[in-house]
């Protein structure tokens, strides 16, 4: 067990005295104390402790800086009880310290039989919104001496002492009780209880832990772990609905392997609801990025690509678009999952916040080429709330999906409105490029092609071909083989439409390298970061360090790096025994972060490519 101390740095009474405590942690690393973890930041959490077990957070006070090796005045000392975090001013003789036991017999016998100097027991009043079960003062060792003890359920309680020095001038047993209790308010929270509620509706829950810990899908990931044994899980639609959370959680920490073990148990349970390719035999061409986006028209106005969300190596593609476009007159990049940005007109720097998938390493990288390569972000996604208000349309149950395409299109269209002569790239999420309806469904880019009806509209698929577990065609599969580089070919079908109905509504599709899901490596599900290629095309050495359990590696914007917001592109999530060869873009300067296991900074390196010294 790791004790911490809490050592006020800053003028601790002149904070205190205050009518409004003041609930501030300092810095956003994540800290070992007791049996919690201090949650780390960017969330609804970012000021709590948060018990390993999960089933409930507290905060402390006070401008308060971590400390290994010490604890303040305990009080009455109680066998095995649990210390979690003590909050101490030396100087004028002030703790808190916080306790977890199990028998408030035991308790309520030791503190009886010891004799205490000017011992009063308090009653709780019952109509207070309290699990408060008592309060205790008492004299010791020149202390006096406020006992607060909160009830979380049937075996288990909390124990919040304050002390202070007896010839203490400012702080009176008054004052004791008042932060007692306002620490007792901090305390009694249930979080697992609370997410345990929404545990038979999947999106409301998502959308709670995703409010919770908005930038910490690690969270993410422990809760849902909880929530959902594996062992207890028999329904295949909502195994598979877990296991595509897990790939797109783990890919936004940069822990590749382990979306892609989750990934393969998705694959193969989908591929039995997936009729097999029809073999198209030879009767196709393939055509390298270059020469697809040569063969186009001059007059091309927008080139729409799809995003397969759980895939990264999608976004690895979407960078290799940008120089060829830039070229050809392209500066709008309309993106689907950044976030309504009301009031801005432009963005350089995509922060935790301002996107979903953009959080993933891939994809921000790729958001950050576009900026550095001057195209302009566009967020395009509808953030128009769906009222159907007619009968007809509550009982259309694609009234509020086409609602959805038809405000993206209308968002992308606004950008001729103000500029007509504009290039634009759309990165589109799945299936939303189509330029046909489908059904009932009409999609976002057959909309739009009938929005822009003078304008030349390509629409390229890229994700029906990403992988699809036993389910290629031979020919296909020995195309593949024959490929070394990591890149994509354009797939042009002849007479597309006696083919996989797929390719209906899309002007090309790609086929990638294949993934092999038997592949022990984690580095098989992102070989764009371990190989020299034309996004990633500088070399960074990390030398091997045993201390370091994470390494994190942004892109240097500013001197000192805010964990809080900034996103790193690159996560490394083990030991590093031996040293690291990894491949960035050779366009940026970057800090190399390297943590301990309890997340702590360790060490922290820059690095720019194109020098020839790094500090």
């Amino acid at each position: 067990m790791v004790l911490i101390n809490l050592e006020i740095k800053t003028s601790w009474m002149k904070k205190y005295l205050i009518p409004i405590l003041l609930i501030i942690l300092s810095g956003c690393a994540k800290q070992v104390v007791g049996e919690y973890t201090y949650a780390p930041c960017g969330s609804i959490l970012n000021q709590t402790y948060i018990s390993d077990s999960l089933d409930l957070y507290m905060t402390t006070f006070g401008d308060t800086d971590i400390n290994l090796s010490r604890k303040g005045y305990p009080g009455l000392k109680l066998k095995k009880q649990i210390f979690l975090f003590n909050n101490s001013d030396k100087k004028n003789g002030f703790d808190i310290n916080i306790f977890q036991f199990t028998s408030l017999e035991e308790y309520e016998k030791k503190i009886l039989d010891r004799n205490l100097k000017s011992l009063t027991f308090y009653k709780i009043d019952s109509n207070r919104k309290s699990d408060s079960s008592f309060m205790v003062h008492y004299q010791k060792k020149n202390k006096e001496i406020i006992e607060r003890i909160v009830k979380l359920d049937e075996n288990s309680f909390l124990r919040i002492v304050a002390s202070a020095n007896q010839n203490s001038n400012i702080i009176n047993t008054d004052y004791l009780k008042h932060i007692t209790e306002e620490q007792m308010k901090l305390s009694k929270i249930g979080v697992f209880k609370e997410l345990q509620s929404y545990k038979n509706n999947f999106f409301v829950l998502r959308t709670k832990l995703d409010s919770l810990f908005k930038n910490n899908p690690s969270y993410q990931i422990r809760y849902l772990q909880k929530l959902y044994p594996a062992a207890q899980i028999t329904d295949t639609m909502s195994w598979q609905r877990l296991l595509i959370e897990y790939v797109n959680l783990y890919n936004s920490i940069g822990s590749y392997g382990n979306s892609l073990h989750h990934l393969k148990m998705y694959e193969q349970l989908s591929k039995k609801n997936k009729a097999p390719y029809k073999d198209v035999g030879t009767n196709i061409t393939l055509q390298n990025l270059e020469e697809f986006i040569n063969s186009q028209d001059s007059n091309l106005d927008v080139i729409i690509l799809n995003d397969d969300h759980s895939y990264p190596r999608s976004r690895w593609v979407a960078s290799l678009f940008l120089d060829l476009l830039r070229e050809r007159g392209f500066k709008y990049l309309a993106v689907e999952t950044l976030t309504n940005w009301k009031d801005r007109d432009f963005v350089t720097v995509i922060n935790f916040g301002d996107g979903y998938y953009s959080e993933e390493p891939t994809f921000n990288i790729f958001l950050r080429l576009a900026v550095e390569k001057g195209f302009k972000l566009i967020p395009y996604e509808n953030y128009e709330a769906c009222q159907p208000f007619t009968e007809e349309d509550k009982n259309d149950r694609f009234f509020c999906s086409n609602f959805r395409e038809y405000n993206q299109a209308k968002n992308i269209a606004k950008i001729f409105e103000n500029e007509p002569e504009a290039k634009v790239f759309v990165y589109a999420g799945h299936g939303h490029g189509k330029k046909i309806k489908s059904g009932s469904f009409n999609p976002m880019g057959s909309v739009l092609s009938e929005m822009l009806l003078d304008k030349k509209i390509v629409s390229i698929d890229q994700i029906s071909f990403m992988s699809r577990i036993g389910q290629d065609q031979n020919y296909l599969k020995e195309l593949r083989k024959e490929w070394e580089s990591l890149e994509p070919n354009f797939l042009i079908i002849e007479n597309s439409n006696e083919y996989f109905t797929l390719n209906k509504g899309y002007d090309a599709m790609l086929l990638h390298p294949e993934i092999n899901f038997e592949s022990q490596d984690p580095k098989e599900f992102s070989k764009w970061f371990y190989s020299k290629n034309k996004i990633n095309n500088s070399k960074i050495k990390i030398l091997k360090n045993r201390e370091a359990h994470r390494i994190k590696v942004y892109i240097q914007d500013s001197k000192v790096i805010d964990e809080c917001r900034q996103m790193p592109v690159f996560q490394f999530n083990e030991i590093l025994k031996d040293d690291l060869e990894i491949f960035l873009p050779s366009q940026f300067k970057y800090v190399i972060n390297f943590y301990d296991k309890y997340d702590n900074l360790i060490n922290s390196k820059s690095v720019n490519p194109n020098a020839s010294n790094s500090k």
